[in-house]
């Protein structure tokens, strides 16, 4: 049942076994930092079902243990963290759970004008990682395996002109045995023009490809066009629009419109801040059924003091399920403070409220957490 999820994971370690050792050697011999992170705290979450009627709340201790490995040269940089979270229930010990995640970076220059990177991103969990990552799920409270890999190798030609290519794939591992798994491939590349400075255009192309195991496939070819504007050095609108070409799970091919528009500000290292709004036409990992989407989301951190800082993530997204005609609307805010109590700990307390409204009866949910907790870090 699992062979093409099983062929996608190979091909993903496959790619880091081949590149590994170059890796290993090219950073052999320089600097290196190892951190080992320990972490507990006290959540409290009103709603542990994500369920619209006979909700159930508890109180959950968090306890974490993790590490991280830096090494880095003068032309390149290699990062892992990997971290490993029990969660005890007070009112329901049968959602105890131990969450694993671990996250891989590299980073290069192959030569003066041509750079290459290589990320994964592995998590295991029941609970969705972000606001987003909760827009178009299917509710309820389930495991999932999700990783991601994406490989990327940016060439400079000339002064103005460059070329930009990329590959990715993601793994999605399902505990529910009414939800099926999907894996998905895309591969791209950008021609970019510098007009000038402060104005570069763009034009590409992508194909993509979401596969059920079991189940039928959809394919996605992709022409963008776009551009990236600075008005300030710290404040840039970048913009992408262009038309799928998409042959659906039941075999009709569409061509749907596809917008992306963000606005990032940075003024300083204290600071950063970014507002994205999307409208397309996607494959997700939950329904084989095109989601017509629109969303927008804002990410804003600053560094308040010298030993506190805070971060803000809102998002907002409404989207359709065409072929069931089920209608979406998807809201949720996260705030999050965290303050150095010394060189090694450090303390945290977040609030996060969500909610979905559905077509489908018994669909939606509202759901607030609290956390505080401390880490430490040797």
């Amino acid at each position: 049942m699992r062979q093409r999820l099983c062929h996608a994971l190979h091909l993903t370690v496959g790619v880091w076994v081949l590149l590994g050792p170059w890796v290993i050697t090219s950073l052999a011999q320089e600097a290196q930092h190892l951190t080992i992170r320990t972490s507990a705290g006290e959540m409290f979450d009103d709603n542990v079902t994500f369920a619209k009627h006979n909700t159930r709340d508890d109180f959950i201790t968090i306890l974490g243990v993790g590490g991280g490995w830096t090494k880095e040269t003068k032309l390149r940089s290699f990062d892992i963290n990997a971290n490993l979270t029990q969660r005890f229930f007070a009112r329901n010990p049968d959602f105890n759970t131990m969450a694993e995640d671990a996250h891989l970076l590299w980073k290069g220059e192959l030569s003066k004008y041509s750079t290459f990177s290589l990320a994964n991103d592995f998590t295991h969990d029941v609970e969705p990682r972000s606001l987003e990552d909760e827009f178009g799920r299917t509710a309820g409270r389930y495991g999932y395996v999700l990783n991601r890999f994406n490989a990327e190798y940016d060439k400079t030609f000339t002064k103005r002109f460059g070329l930009a290519t990329r590959y990715a794939n993601d793994i999605h591992v399902l505990s529910r045995s009414d939800l099926t798994d999907s894996h998905a491939h895309r591969a791209g590349a950008d021609v970019t023009y510098a007009v000038s400075s402060a104005t570069t255009l763009l034009g590409g192309y992508e194909f993509s490809i979401r596969d059920f195991v079991p189940g039928p496939s959809s394919f996605t070819n992709s022409a963008l066009a776009g551009f990236q504007q600075y008005f300030t050095p710290t404040l840039y609108l970048d913009g992408r629009a262009g038309v799928d070409v998409i042959d659906t799970f039941d075999g009709d091919v569409l061509p749907r419109p596809r917008v992306r528009v963000s606005l990032n500000r940075e003024p300083d290292a204290r600071t950063r801040g970014a507002l994205v709004f999307e409208r397309a036409y996607t494959t997700t990992t939950f329904n084989q059924s095109l989601f017509k989407e629109w969303k927008t989301s804002l990410n804003y951190y600053r560094q308040l003091l010298r030993r506190l800082s805070g971060g803000l993530s809102a998002f907002y997204g409404q989207g359709e399920y065409l072929s069931t005609s089920v209608k979406d609307t998807f809201g949720g805010v996260n705030f999050g403070l965290t303050y150095d109590i010394t060189k090694l700990i450090t303390g945290r307390a977040a609030y996060r409220v969500s909610a979905l409204d559905s077509s489908e009866p018994d669909r939606g949910y509202v759901k607030n957490t609290v956390v505080l907790g401390v880490t430490m870090v040797f």
